[in-house]
């Protein structure tokens, strides 16, 4: 079984929808366990700008993502 590593997801406004490699994994505020390596990280709420990175999760770290997402005129 791999090892997982926790990834806290945040942002402002909270309630915003979180997607991981193209899947929805939950809304923020939300500690997920996401396998090591590169990850492509979508945070979108209605009303708001989507916000996207791309993320490196390391094997046994904590990594925390927090977005500011800018309303959408």
């Amino acid at each position: 079984m791999a090892e997982l590593s926790m990834v806290t997801f945040t942002s402002v406004p909270d309630h915003a929808e979180i997607t991981v490699d193209g899947k929805f994994v939950g809304t923020t505020p939300s500690s997920i366990r996401l396998p090591p390596g590169e990850r492509a990280v979508k945070i979108e709420k209605a009303g708001f700008k989507e916000w996207q990175r791309n993320i490196t999760v390391f094997l046994g770290g904590d990594v925390s993502v927090n977005a500011a997402l800018e309303s959408d005129p």
